[in-house]
């Protein structure tokens, strides 16, 4: 959809000058500025979206960041050249770090650090991490926060916010999505990776969780030197899989396809045991330590509940198996739909999409085109899945482009085959099935135990008349027309006894005129009650007929 860019810019100009502060206002007109500085609304490219993200700050590098991991949405050009975003931005000074180092630790600093080194390890839009050595002795990585980039974030997403319906600049690119939503993912990830404190949560969990899987590692975090925007976790002396030659002629090509395996393997575990997994598997947040893989950068994590993990487990089972319909079931489900659901098409969707893969080697499965189709599947019956979906597709697909940047020979499908195999035996196990059993007994317990409480809520609320029921009911019209037809015919018959019990009443009487002795209205009414009674006889008999002929020809 053309969009003509003087106008939009106007527009913009014209609603910061009406709805926001002057701080907003001040910043919008900026970021209008840079748009028409590299002529994004006029000519869009990847590399003039990219220059513009640059330009517009920290908000908009995380954005961009986000873009490139979203494949399923996005132009494979865009995803690609954002995903240079990544990489590092200019450090600080290290005099703005150690003034920050000292106001988190107070008088204490000197007696935390024996020395912090002032060049950084590597630096991002939103911190930056120094090696540093603690008084005890231990070598730590300390990751500090960029002063004022807390309210800077903030300001930015609530411009997004209000700016969203002004400047489309998705429809620029061809691409239709909810803005709001992304505009919320967005917001949902930098409040996390603003908050250290959930990272060092996220860092001991999965710690925790690999603690005892073998070669499998993560740092371990110093809680209690950790705050809100300083993270002190275990230094990692490693390369990371972005030095792919370096390893490569270090460790070999077989061990580097080991290497690959393992994190394979390791992520299923972390989905479908743990729950709690890497949301962003670049090879950037990988290391290699000691014959060790040791995954870094836990500020982004997904999670999936115990039901998810086994609706996940539910839907690739289906899809080895090519159950179109168990495939259908399980989405519709984990899913929300927003819209009337075409049941037919959906089924015959996904039944042509499993065909287009049956026929080939799961060695040579692209994951990352069947999550896509998945996707467009999904977005086209206007089913929404839940972001825990979205996470673990998003993460599936990095991870292939992950292990095949590692050795293009590793299969991400052959391995989730191999461990559904090994975990449906395990699940056969008659130890594990009891405790399953068990468990599904005291949850079974425990719900109807509250039944005699919550029918009692549910009768008191009726008879205080707060009781409110919401349903959708459909292809009532016949049973509606039948019900109609019936209390007519009720009515009728009412109406019938009512005036032949009036009219033998009337009888009493010594009403004047008679006719046959009888007072003249009393008369009347019995006549209206036969002529009634006489039509409401031959409406039963013709709709008794009816019913005997509609039991023949079914």
């Amino acid at each position: 959809m053309a969009v003509n860019a003087r106008g939009t810019v106007a527009k913009a100009r014209a609603v910061a000058s009406i709805t926001m502060d002057a701080e907003s206002r001040k910043r919008l007109s900026e970021i209008v500025s840079i748009l028409n500085k590299h002529q994004l609304l006029r000519r869009p490219t990847p590399e003039s979206a990219k220059a513009v993200l640059e330009d517009l700050g920290p908000t908009f590098i995380k954005l961009g960041q986000m873009v490139s991991s979203h494949s399923d949405v996005f132009p494979a050009e865009y995803c690609e050249t954002f995903a240079s975003l990544r990489n590092q931005t200019n450090p600080l000074p290290f005099d703005e770090i150690e003034a920050i180092l000292h106001e988190a630790f107070g008088d204490g600093y000197d007696d935390v650090f024996a020395s912090v080194d002032p060049v950084a390890l590597g630096s991002a839009s939103i911190a930056q991490v120094h090696h540093a050595v603690l008084a005890n002795g231990d070598e730590v990585a300390v990751k500090v926060q960029r002063p004022g980039i807390k309210p800077k974030l903030h300001e930015d997403i609530k411009l997004l916010r209000k700016a969203s319906e002004i400047l489309e600049v998705a429809d620029q690119i061809g691409i239709e999505f909810d803005v709001s939503q992304f505009i919320d993912e967005l917001d949902r990830t930098v409040n996390e990776e603003i908050d250290f404190r959930i990272e060092a949560n996220n860092l001991s969990e999965f710690y925790e969780n690999n603690l005892k899987r073998k070669d499998i590692a993560s740092p371990r975090v110093y809680e209690e030197l950790s705050s809100e925007n300083v993270l002190v976790m275990e230094y990692i002396d490693g390369l990371s899989f972005e030095h792919l030659d370096e390893l490569t002629a270090r460790y070999g090509e077989r061990k580097m396809r080991d290497f690959g395996k393992r994190i394979v393997q390791n992520y299923l575990e972390q989905m479908l045991e743990d729950g709690l997994f890497h949301d962003d598997p670049h090879p950037a947040n990988m290391m290699i330590r000691n014959d060790e893989v040791v995954w870094i950068d836990l500020g982004m994590m997904g999670r999936l509940t115990r039901g998810e993990r086994e609706l996940m487990r539910q839907l690739f089972t289906a899809v080895a198996f090519g159950d179109s319909a168990e495939v259908k079931r399980t989405l519709l489900i984990w899913g929300h739909a927003s819209g009337q659901i075409d049941h037919p098409r959906l089924l015959r969707d996904i039944d042509s999409m499993l065909a287009r893969y049956a026929g080939r080697d799961i060695a040579n499965l692209d994951l990352t085109n069947g999550i896509n189709d998945l996707l467009n599947i999904l977005r086209g019956q206007k089913i929404d899945m839940p972001g825990s979906f979205l996470s673990l597709a998003r993460g599936l697909m990095t991870l292939q482009g992950t292990v095949q940047h590692v050795n293009p020979d590793i299969s991400v499908t052959v391995t989730l085959e191999r461990y559904l195999k090994r975990t449906a035996v395990d699940t056969m196990d008659p130890f594990t099935r009891a405790e399953n059993l068990a468990a599904d007994s005291y949850r079974a317990a425990e719900h109807m135990v509250q039944i005699p409480q919550a029918t009692y809520d549910v009768l008191s609320e009726l008879k205080k008349g707060e009781l409110q029921v919401n349903m959708q009911l459909k292809n009532l019209e016949e049973p509606v027309n039948a019900l109609r037809r019936s209390v007519e015919r009720l009515e009728m018959g009412i109406i019938t006894a009512g005036l032949f019990i009036g009219s033998s009443m009337l009888c009493m009487t010594n009403m004047e005129p008679k006719v046959l002795g009888i007072p003249i209205i009393g008369f009347l009414g019995f006549g209206c009650a036969l002529v009634l009674a006489i039509y409401l006889v031959w409406k039963l008999h013709d709709a008794e007929k009816a019913k005997r002929k509609y039991r023949r020809n079914k």
